[in-house]
């Protein structure tokens, strides 16, 4: 069973900062600010009253499945040329939401359908977060 660990992939910076600060108040300890420097992640956390957790991850790269073992929800704030991090969460049984707006992108991840109905796992794709931001 996956427990609700939400993992915000390029959680340090502006788009995910705002989506971990919610997400922090709702599910305190069980959001990672992820991304490519650890650095930048630990900066940001250190301000959240351990709300939220920093998370070595390049969404780029091999992903090892212990690193994703316990999560429920990725959020993906950053542009994205493939679909393979994608397809390693709804594999797993990971929803997965992408903030991209690159028709290009959520084409092949549109794709996965399939395959995300026989993990049971679910995926929002091109959401709008541009009221929260007025």
């Amino acid at each position: 069973m996956k427990g609700i660990d939400i993992i915000i992939v390029s959680g340090y910076r502006h788009v995910g900062k705002f989506i971990c600060s919610k997400l922090g108040e709702l599910y305190s300890g069980k959001v990672y600010a992820a991304g490519r420097s650890r650095e930048k992640a630990e900066k940001f956390t250190a301000t959240m009253d351990g709300r939220i957790k920093p998370l070595l991850l390049d969404i780029n790269k091999d992903i090892p499945a212990s690193l994703l073992a316990s999560a429920k929800l990725v959020i993906v704030c950053h542009e994205q040329d493939n679909a393979i991090f994608a397809e390693t969460c709804l594999v797993a049984g990971i929803d997965y939401m992408d903030i991209s707006a690159s028709y290009r992108f959520l084409s092949k991840v549109e794709r996965l359908d399939d395959m995300a109905v026989n993990s049971n796992a679910a995926a929002l794709l091109k959401c709008w977060l541009k009221p929260w931001f007025d």
